[in-house]
């Protein structure tokens, strides 16, 4: 009632007052509902913290149970909000794979209600996942997910042709042809890049860093020296940019090298 009264702050805080995972008497699928609806309602009031504390009342195992399809795509869905606004892009590709497999393996069991009729969300949810998997930073569990991409959506991956040839890419040692008009006007009409989304323009950024980054760890692969005009040249972006993403590559140990700026060389290393 207060919320329909426009009276946000109010019903946040009555709600929050209510410890139903202590209610005994109350079936799961009730105390599941009401929590999301906290959630759905310090989301509304963009309170991060509170949506975190309130999410760890939901156990994986129980919002997963038979029948709980529904609870758990919204579960998911707010989750994603948090991971998003927390820059977590990780955990954000994996909330969207589990909300695309619930909505798939709902649709494959006969004599159900679909849960997305109009297959939109089953589709977003898809592109989401790639996409938050491929501007996430390189990490072993990364390339463990951009592999299981590849062998357990192929279907999907057809469908989606930009996506495809960024998974790709990413999972072979080639150079990948860097354009960033091009890349930003094809990727553009994607959700995670649109204006609606927050930290929008972030994840444009973040896309093209992976993808230079790609090619500084070809280049790592084939050369042990290599002078910096000509590493930009390979990778096509400025030396300045090329040296700036090496150096966080170096600081984040995700590659051992040493850069001779008198001499405009970078020298490659095997890790010991």
């Amino acid at each position: 009632m207060l919320e329909a009264d426009g009276k946000l702050d109010e019903g946040t805080k009555l709600i929050q007052e209510i410890q139903i995972e202590t209610y005994g008497s109350l079936k799961n699928v009730e105390k599941v509902d009401f929590i999301l609806y906290q959630m759905k309602l310090v989301l509304e009031r963009q309170d991060y913290v509170r949506l975190q504390i309130l999410s760890k009342k939901i156990s994986k195992k129980a919002i997963s149970e038979a029948g709980l399809e529904e609870q758990k795509i919204k579960y998911y869905g707010f989750m994603n909000r948090y991971y998003i606004h927390e820059k977590e892009t990780l955990e954000a590709a994996k909330a969207y794979q589990t909300i695309y497999d619930t909505i798939n393996k709902h649709v494959t069991e006969e004599d159900k209600v679909p849960l997305d009729p109009s297959g939109q969300k089953k589709k977003d949810s898809f592109r989401n996942f790639v996409i938050y998997l491929l501007i996430s930073a390189y990490t072993n569990e990364k390339v463990d997910l951009l592999n299981i991409v590849e062998a357990m959506y192929p279907r999907e991956l057809e469908k989606e042709e930009h996506l495809a040839k960024f998974v790709r890419k990413f999972l072979t040692f080639e150079l990948m042809p860097m354009n960033e008009e091009t890349i930003q006007t094809d990727m553009s009409i994607f959700e995670p890049f649109q204006e609606r989304t927050q930290h929008a323009k972030n994840h444009m950024i973040d896309l093209i860093r992976q993808l230079v980054q790609h090619n500084i760890r070809v280049i790592e692969k084939y050369y042990s020296r290599i002078t910096l005009a000509r590493m930009s040249q390979l990778i096509g972006v400025s030396v300045e940019r090329a040296e700036n993403e090496l150096g966080d590559m170096v600081v984040n140990k995700r590659i051992s090298a040493k850069i001779n700026r008198l001499a405009g060389i970078a020298v490659f290393s095997k890790r010991k």
